[in-house]
């Protein structure tokens, strides 16, 4: 079949046998695709909360108390300071007191947007308890941390050409707060 004449008749394409092998070919990629399709969906079956927890497995089992009332937590979104954020949870925290496992859970409750997916891809079991949890969420997020704010900053603060003043003191005043 591999002979100059069908191939010049099929203008210069594939053969039959060519095109048949090439269809076999795809076939099995197709049949190897839906298998690891399967093989990912199976395991994603798998991924429930409990098994995918950044959080100790003891943290996670530990039950939340029947009379338990929910605080009003901040929520954190990475855009702001990370200490600011735990110590407005340590203090609602404090005032119920909450115990260990109480206060990761209500720690990883406040996460939305990029923050929330940080703590998603935690390795499983990786958070042994608070203090852990604290020094990871600092650690993370330290790049947005309210910076002291210095005389030679405020000097460097001038107003622009087109600047109004209104423009201008609300500028010099977010630097200062």
């Amino acid at each position: 079949m591999d002979d100059p004449s069908s191939q010049e008749e099929n203008g210069g394409g594939m053969t039959l046998e060519q095109a048949v092998n090439a269809l076999h070919s795809l076939q099995a990629k197709v049949l190897n695709m839906e298998q690891e399709r399967e093989h990912h969906d199976a395991k994603s079956d798998d991924d429930t909360p409990e098994t995918s927890q950044p959080l100790a497995q003891a943290l996670w089992d530990t039950q939340v108390p029947p009379n338990f009332k929910m605080p009003h937590l901040p929520t954190f979104d990475g855009k702001t300071d990370p200490l600011e954020h735990l110590m407005a949870v340590d203090t609602q925290t404090s005032i119920i007191g909450a115990e260990e496992h109480l206060k990761c859970k209500l720690l990883s409750g406040t996460f939305k947007d990029a923050v929330l997916r940080w703590y998603m891809n935690l390795p499983h079991n990786s958070i042994t308890g608070y203090a852990d949890f604290h020094k990871k969420f600092i650690h993370q997020f330290a790049g947005s941390k309210h910076v002291q704010v210095t005389a030679t900053t405020l000097f460097g603060i001038y107003q622009g050409n087109n600047e109004n003043l209104r423009e201008y003191l609300a500028k010099f005043s977010e630097a200062t707060i």
